[in-house]
């Protein structure tokens, strides 16, 4: 990001810890629609393009994670659908605003 200023700030985790701080941190530099699970969830591929196709965002940052260490053996799909598969999606739709709109969005994950 060569800017100090952004238009367009997605937040992805807004309900946890992490992303409620970031939801104050990036408030400085630009306009933040910060989602939690219930409006983004990120187990669903098609709605998450959409919702980014939507928000055309210049910065998505991402703070959601599957964070139930003891589920994850018995959800695995879960697990992998929102620490994996969906973070694919994020950087797939980073470089799909791009040809929406300006340059391409920048991708920030944040891990606990």
């Amino acid at each position: 990001m060569s800017n100090t200023s952004l238009s367009k700030i997605l937040l992805l985790g807004r309900d946890g810890q992490v992303g409620w701080e970031l939801q104050r941190a990036l408030a400085p530099l630009g306009t933040v629609t910060a989602l939690g699970r219930a409006e983004a969830d990120l187990e669903r591929p098609a709605a998450l393009r959409a919702m980014i196709r939507e928000a055309m965002p210049e910065l998505i940052v991402n703070a959601a994670a599957y964070t139930a260490v003891d589920k994850a053996e018995s959800e695995p799909e879960r697990a992998a659908a929102v620490n994996a598969q969906a973070v694919g999606v994020l950087a797939e739709m980073g470089h799909a605003v791009s040809d929406l709109s300006a340059p391409h969005a920048e991708l920030l994950f944040i891990s606990e």
